[in-house]
């Protein structure tokens, strides 16, 4: 399934960046419970769900931290 077809917003972007989407994007697949980045790697990958559900959560030093 292509990435523009569920994320009709993606198609006001400039050609070049849905070029590069398109050309660079990497599909994946992940299992439940499989955590599929780490708050560091966030800025290096930026994942875009397409089918399924996906769960959240940062844990800080405190307990107001945790989401």
């Amino acid at each position: 399934m292509d990435v523009l077809e569920v994320y009709p917003a993606l198609q006001a972007a400039p050609a070049p960046l849905r070029d590069r989407l398109k050309d660079e994007g990497v599909a994946a697949a992940a299992s439940a419970g499989q955590i599929v980045f780490e708050p560091q790697s966030f800025a290096v990958h930026y994942p875009f769900l397409i089918e399924g559900a996906a769960r959240v959560l940062k844990v800080g030093s405190t307990s107001r931290d945790t989401l």
